[in-house]
């Protein structure tokens, strides 16, 4: 439970801080901006993106 709760704080600030266009993607389309700054940004390694990622999307995306 708390580390759902984590995650979904996670997820709300990169929301607040993408600014207002951002802002207007779903939840799921932006686990690919939060990745692609992830990668961009270079505090975390490629593989800590990508397991971030997957997270987001295990939570945020809806199963095909």
């Amino acid at each position: 439970m708390i580390k759902k709760t984590l995650k979904t704080v996670m997820f709300l600030v990169v929301v607040a801080a993408s600014g207002l266009a951002s802002a207007q993607l779903s939840p799921c389309s932006q686990c690919d901006v939060q990745l692609h700054r992830c990668l961009e940004n270079g505090v975390f390694t490629p593989e800590q993106c990508e397991i971030n990622y997957q997270r987001c999307k295990a939570d945020f995306c809806p199963a095909p």
